[in-house]
């Protein structure tokens, strides 16, 4: 007996690095931040949603990420010296 079973994946390019990726908590909505791929930079927060195989937010920033969390109501993102909370529903802080 399994467990754990797979209920979601998603397939990168061989060339993909991803940094950080939190999910949502009990909800199929993970974030993504790259390490230097032309899809998930580091200074990019991607944020998928896996029940409409797309992409619902992106958010962009001068620095490199450090580090994303997700809530129900709001996404921290986490730079060297700055740390941005926004409201999940419009992406605006």
């Amino acid at each position: 007996m399994r467990p754990f079973r797979e209920i979601f994946w998603h397939d990168f390019d061989l060339d993909s690095k991803i940094g950080h990726v939190h999910m949502l908590s009990r909800c199929n909505i993970p974030a993504f931040a790259g390490d230097f791929n032309p899809c998930y930079l580091p200074k990019k927060v991607m944020i998928w949603d896996n029940h409409q195989s797309r992409y619902i937010g992106k958010l962009s920033f001068r620095f490199k990420v450090k580090g994303v969390r997700l809530w129900l109501d709001q996404i921290m993102v986490v730079l060297a010296h700055k740390i941005f909370m926004y409201d999940f529903a419009n992406l605006k802080h």
